[in-house]
């Protein structure tokens, strides 16, 4: 089973509260909505003026789906249908323009792609065809990952699995104008490191 396969399995199968947790800790089952959202640093926003279109890539449960809403005028969230079905139950589809469907995605232009703890989950070649799509469909694309992608990882030793930014770099399809950490150090990392970046369609 490829990681998107899986994935699939889990947001089709897990029962609401399961996988809202599962994504992350800050889910309060009471109000059925999350507690915490990943900002974009002051220092990458600046870089950014003007930006109004938005594609929040992964856009889960929609925990970060409300901030990016109050920053931007127009914010699409994209993830795996199952995900989008209990997103929809939530009632997010009467606020928020969701859609499982890549290719009507692939139609629109946006000044700004954010993806938070996403891309370190997709399949290295299901990663690749997407940054090329979004390569022509955005200016900047912002990422909160872990420094490595799960494919290839061997998790009983903590080895392998590329990292996502190094791996990023490596296509040649963008450039970095911020990284919260130095960026030749986290394209060297494989742990449970976290960082952001900001970077720019060549």
């Amino acid at each position: 089973m490829n990681r998107l396969e899986y994935w699939n399995n889990i947001t089709s199968t897990f029962p609401l509260d399961n996988l809202a947790k599962d994504l992350h800790e800050s889910w309060d089952i009471e109000t059925q909505s999350y507690t915490k959202h990943d900002a974009i640093p002051e220092e990458a926003l600046k870089l950014i003026p003007g930006a109004d279109r938005v594609l929040d890539f992964g856009v889960g449960l929609g925990r970060n789906y409300g901030y990016l809403n109050e920053l931007f005028y127009r914010v699409h969230g994209y993830d795996l249908r199952g995900m989008i079905v209990k997103a929809i139950d939530l009632g997010y589809a009467e606020e928020f323009s969701l859609s499982c469907n890549w290719d009507e995605i692939k139609t629109f232009k946006y000044d700004l792609v954010y993806s938070s703890v996403c891309f370190q989950h997709l399949d290295i070649a299901e990663l690749s065809s997407k940054l090329v799509d979004i390569a022509d469909i955005t200016e900047y694309l912002y990422i909160n990952t872990r420094s490595y992608n799960d494919d290839g990882r061997d998790f009983k030793n903590q080895t392998g699995g590329e990292n996502v930014l190094d791996f990023i770099m490596k296509t040649n399809l963008f450039e970095v104008l911020y990284c919260s950490i130095p960026t030749e150090e986290a394209r060297l990392l494989k742990d449970e490191t976290h960082f952001t970046v900001l970077f720019k369609t060549k």
